[in-house]
């Protein structure tokens, strides 16, 4: 997974080929992911991903939050 962690926008590759973009987005009260999934790649794994990728970002905001 490569990205922009301030921009908050990402490429999951596969061999080097993109098999998927995410995007977070502030658009409501709760953040929200806009995932596009290249076609023949598992949407499950993908999602799998992006739930791992935003719970590392809250442990991480957390941790700043703690510290001070």
């Amino acid at each position: 997974m490569k990205g922009d962690l301030l921009d908050h926008e990402y490429v999951i590759e596969r061999d080097g080929t993109e098999v998927a973009a995410i995007s977070k987005r502030w658009l409501t009260i709760r953040d929200t992911y806009a995932v596009r999934v290249t076609a023949g790649v598992d949407p499950l794994l993908i999602i799998g991903s992006v739930l791992a990728l935003d719970l590392a970002l809250a442990r991480d905001k957390k941790k700043k939050d703690d510290d001070g």
